[in-house]
């Protein structure tokens, strides 16, 4: 015998819906779409950050890349596609907080640290990267030498190190497995270390005159 399959569906009316908007006033409701969430990310870390050009940037991003991809037209009322400014700014914000706390910033200072120490012999440079806890089964340190000792790292002159625990500079969280330090050595003070040892005392201050 032949058989028919009835789903019943039931729906609330538009009267249980009274914590948040219905219909089209939903649309000024929505969350950004992840897509210009990332598309906001790539400008900032172009260095575009004014909110209005960001703005105008991401709309022609989609009513032209993001239209094709999702095979529609957005509605412009629809703030998951068209973000208003207070939105744009909020990730804007985001993303140059995120860029801050980047390990971009460390791996250049890691190549320009390598080029100076193969072109400059006369001066001495030591890196030591920020690691996360999370991050220190998985460090790679193989071009940067981290040593972990108290004694002042390869080729740098001063004293035995009694006084010099390399290890002991607080990063700038307490999630950290090894903290930042970056030293470079002139080799002026090179010399006057090796005349005067650890005795010497050098002052830096600025005179007023009138």
């Amino acid at each position: 015998p032949n058989t028919k399959t009835l789903y019943f569906v039931s729906l609330p009316t538009n009267a249980a819906h009274n914590e948040h908007p219905t219909g089209a006033d939903i649309a000024f409701a929505q969350k950004v779409h992840p897509l210009l969430i990332n598309k906001i990310s790539d400008l900032v870390s172009s260095n575009i950050c004014d909110v209005y050009e960001v703005r105008k940037m991401v709309k022609h991003y989609t009513d032209n890349e993001l239209a094709k991809k999702l095979g529609f037209k957005p509605n412009e009322h629809d703030r998951a596609f068209y973000p208003d400014i207070m939105d744009i700014k909020n990730y804007v914000y985001r993303a140059k907080r995120a860029l801050e706390l980047s390990k971009l910033d460390q791996e250049n200072l890691r190549l320009k640290v390598n080029e100076w120490a193969a072109n400059d012999t006369e001066n001495n440079f030591y890196l030591r990267p920020y690691v996360e806890a999370s991050d220190a089964s998985k460090k790679d340190t193989s071009d940067v030498q981290v040593e972990t000792g108290t004694s002042a790292p390869q080729r740098f002159y001063g004293n035995s190190g009694e006084d010099d625990n390399w290890c002991e500079v607080l990063g700038s969280s307490k999630q950290c497995s090894q903290s930042f330090l970056y030293v470079h050595q002139a080799s002026w003070q090179k010399r006057l270390l090796e005349c005067y040892g650890n005795t010497m005392c050098l002052l830096d201050a600025t005179y007023k005159t009138t």
